[in-house]
């Protein structure tokens, strides 16, 4: 009988299985990598607010602010009593002149 003889199984292909493995292994580098890169920027800016956050304590209680009022606020709370007592100055004048 003439059964034909199996062929030789094609040798395992070697270079694709290693070029793959050193693929994943340099991605997972990558991945690991870029995460602890991210961490420490996410720890760095959580510190550099932390140190915000003490100087703008530390400033309130030195002028006697509310850490929560801004600039705006300030300005106007200072314009008003500014003119608040602008107005009171000019009335005083006017008594003193009418006085007199």
């Amino acid at each position: 009988t003439g059964l034909p003889l199996p062929a030789q199984d094609p040798p395992i292909p070697l270079g694709p299985i290693v070029g793959g493995i050193a693929g994943g292994v340099i991605i997972a580098l990558l991945a690991v990598g870029g995460w602890m890169w991210w961490g420490s920027r996410m720890r760095a800016a959580k510190a550099k607010g932390a140190k915000a956050r003490r100087a703008q304590d530390l400033a309130a209680v030195r002028t006697g602010h509310s850490k929560t009022e801004s600039t705006d606020t300030l300005n106007t709370l200072h314009s008003k009593s500014y003119s608040q007592s602008s107005h009171l100055s000019e009335k005083s004048e006017k008594s003193e002149t009418s006085s007199t």
